[in-house]
């Protein structure tokens, strides 16, 4: 089966939940030569998240990919993962003749495009990384549920090396600093509250433009991650933590009150609330036996692994292609 893969930005370009989803899906499938794994892919991607170039791309993509399954090696299923992407997995599905597949990593009601692309037209199946998802009114029957995975074994590798901090008070923001829905100024006016009744508070902020492995060891350094979203699917950071065995604080958006128990494996919070936020971090930083919700959360994290969602996407492609 050769599979056109569709994502409007590099991975290289932009790190985000898309593209390192398809990244870990792409490596669990094994599509490198020699595999044997009965699969192929071809990754058609756009190189910069400037809104015009992604809008570009999403024109010059089609003729692109209808040279490659014409003059290359015929495409037996599409899939597409982003808006743009959609967009263009959709035509080229008609023109084709294939059916196409669309992962819906987050959705946000109230940006028009998304819920007209998301919802309004048909597709062969649609995957969606969040629950929450399948409760929205929606023209595509076939909707799947396939959560994210996390390579635990990543993180261990950076255990030893890193030490947490002895104050036990350091705060962790992982995500755009720039992005209005992920909350990051909510969560700079929290933190002026905290610092009223815990003045040590430390702020790492871990942004898109560091390496990986800094990335890493910021999870084992902290004490307490906290992401303040307004709107999420279901967010790679929240398993990053709880890989590294670190307590979370999230809001009750998309995938994550599902997987948050609050003073179980978490705390969880309504979004855009300020002050709800910086009582809810006051808490958790003086609980002494937070340490053990990190470890819950962490027996959680084993639950959900790349294979699992390679292996359930899998399926969702054999079934697709049996009806053609």
């Amino acid at each position: 089966m050769n599979i056109c893969y569709l994502i409007d930005v590099s991975p290289e370009r932009f790190r985000g939940g898309g593209q390192a989803h398809l990244l870990n899906l792409i490596k669990q499938m094994q599509f490198s030569r020699g595999a044997g794994s009965g699969f192929a892919g071809q990754i058609l991607t756009g190189k910069s998240p400037n809104f015009i170039f992604r809008l570009l791309w999403m024109v010059y993509v089609i003729p692109q990919a209808i040279f490659y399954h014409f003059f290359r090696q015929k495409f037996d299923l599409i899939h597409a993962h982003s808006i743009p992407a959609m967009v263009s997995g959709k035509i080229l599905s008609l023109i084709l003749g294939i059916p196409v597949v669309v992962t819906v990593h987050g959705y946000n009601e109230k940006h028009w495009m998304e819920k007209l692309v998301l919802t309004k037209i048909k597709y062969d199946a649609q995957i969606t990384v969040a629950r929450n998802f399948l409760q929205i009114p929606n023209v595509n029957k076939h909707v799947v549920y396939i959560p994210n995975g996390v390579d635990l074994g990543k993180y261990k590798k950076v255990q030893k090396s890193t030490k947490k901090y002895k104050k036990g008070r350091v705060v962790l923001f992982v995500g755009r600093k720039n992005d209005p829905v992920k909350g990051f100024s909510i969560l700079l006016q929290a933190l002026e509250l905290v610092k009223k009744e815990i003045p040590e508070v430390k702020l790492l902020v871990a942004g898109g433009d560091l390496p990986q492995e800094t990335v890493l060891q910021m999870y084992w350094e902290a004490n307490l991650f906290v992401l303040p979203s307004l709107s999420e699917g279901f967010p790679l950071t929240l398993l990053e933590a709880w890989a590294s065995k670190l307590p979370v604080l999230v809001t009750r958006v998309g995938e994550l009150p599902y997987l948050v128990k609050d003073e179980i494996n978490g705390y969880l919070v309504d979004p855009g609330s300020a002050r709800q936020l910086a009582l809810a971090v006051i808490e958790a930083l003086r609980n002494k036996n937070l340490a053990k919700l990190g470890e819950s959360g962490y027996n959680q994290a084993k639950e959900h692994t790349w294979k699992k969602t390679a292996g359930e996407t899998i399926r969702v492609y054999q079934k697709i292609c049996l009806k053609y």
